[in-house]
């Protein structure tokens, strides 16, 4: 579906998606963000909803969002796994779960520094529960309307 904005450019990308399913597949960035160039000219909000799982994924995010500051203005929105975050939380009670949330704790810290360089880089990011998804990323649209940053 071609770039554009209106009610009736909604309703084509939900009927183009209706039927598709998640699949357990590494991400083409490279072809989203060719395409992209391609075919949207005008500077826009670019939104990658996605999670930071290994080092490699986060420096083809990086890579990718970093190299669309100036012309467009990146919005990386990155879920949160609950799961991990209790673990890291969780009260240590033996060996095995202090090592558990150490481990936990460590991969959490990797990705505050992976979104810390992303916000050097000039993109903007969304840390978020997946529960908390639609309040928080409509929050953030409103919050770059009101301060024109488009």
């Amino acid at each position: 579906i071609p770039p554009g904005g209106g009610p009736r450019r909604i309703r084509r990308l939900v009927h183009a998606v209706h039927n598709v399913f998640p699949e357990p597949v590494e991400p083409r960035y490279d072809r989203a963000f060719v395409e992209l160039e391609e075919r949207c000219r005008k500077r826009s909000l670019v939104v990658l909803l996605t999670n930071l799982f290994d080092e490699v994924n986060a420096q083809i995010v990086s890579e990718y969002l970093g190299n669309l500051t100036g012309r467009h203005l990146p919005l990386g929105v990155f879920l949160r796994d609950h799961d991990l975050f209790a673990l890291a939380d969780k009260a240590q009670d033996d060996g095995a779960t202090l090592y558990r949330g150490a481990a936990a704790a460590d991969l959490l810290n990797w990705r505050e520094r992976v979104l810390a360089g992303l916000r050097r880089r000039g993109v903007l990011t969304l840390d978020v529960f997946p529960d908390d998804l639609t309040g928080d990323l409509v929050s953030r649209y409103l919050e770059i309307k009101a301060r024109h940053l488009l």
